[in-house]
């Protein structure tokens, strides 16, 4: 695909939903989306087990234990996971750049630029 878009004098409108991370910067695997995520994500998996940990130490039988997953019980959390990823990803500051860098359009920036 970067070969074509490289090479081709028309650039596409769009591209296939399975091409992004592989043509922007944002999606690519080495991304700040991608880090964000995978905070985000490993916030709401520390809480669940912190949640079911309690409920289970609190004597509570494995069959009788909830989680509220309410969006009124979830919404202060979440916004804590979404601080805490956002301060994550200020300590990254080389992610953006490793995206470009992956999807290449670095390189072919730097290509253009020492064109004569």
């Amino acid at each position: 695909m970067q070969v074509f878009i490289a090479t081709s004098a028309k650039y596409p409108d769009s591209f296939c939903a399975s091409c992004t991370g592989e043509l922007q910067p944002l999606d690519a695997k080495a991304s700040p989306n991608v880090a964000f995520k995978s905070c985000m994500k490993d916030s709401f998996t520390d809480w669940y087990s912190d949640m079911v940990t309690q409920q289970l130490e609190a004597g509570k039988p494995l069959d009788k234990v909830t989680i509220d997953l309410r969006s009124s019980h979830i919404k202060p959390v979440h916004a804590k996971w979404m601080v805490k990823a956002y301060q994550h990803l200020q300590s990254q500051r080389n992610i953006l750049l490793a995206a470009w860098e992956t999807t290449g359009i670095a390189q072919a920036v730097r290509d253009v630029a020492n064109k004569p």
